[in-house]
């Protein structure tokens, strides 16, 4: 189980919280080769996606 964390841990670069634009909460931002895992799993049309589809996990 550590050995899975530690390289969960090194795909992730940055995780960035910022108000979010609309209404309450928080925007996240996930920064590193995890993030880009991320948007290919998504069906996301690029790099730069702002938000992956609404997906329960």
């Amino acid at each position: 189980m550590e050995v899975a964390k530690e390289a969960l841990r090194a795909l992730v670069e940055r995780i960035v919280l910022t108000p979010a634009a609309e209404g309450t909460g928080l925007d996240l931002t996930l920064e590193g080769d995890l993030a880009g895992l991320l948007c290919l799993a998504a069906g996301a049309e690029g790099p730069n996606t702002k938000k992956a589809p609404d997906r329960a996990f």
